[in-house]
């Protein structure tokens, strides 16, 4: 979703949805991926409540 022009808000889908991601507030993960062959990581705040199950934005 894009929330403004240099702001995207992603969803990632937890393992089941009865999963919390458990993330004290102000804390941050780091997401990675292979893109052309080069590893990619990222850091990400979490902005979604610990009450959202099966998913993490």
């Amino acid at each position: 979703q894009e929330v403004s022009h240099d702001t995207r808000k992603f969803r990632f889908a937890l393992p089941s949805t009865d999963h919390v991601l458990g993330l004290p507030v102000g804390q941050h993960i780091y997401l990675s991926a292979r893109i052309d062959g080069a590893l990619v990581v990222r850091p990400y705040t979490p902005v979604s409540s610990d009450s959202d199950k099966g998913f993490v934005d």
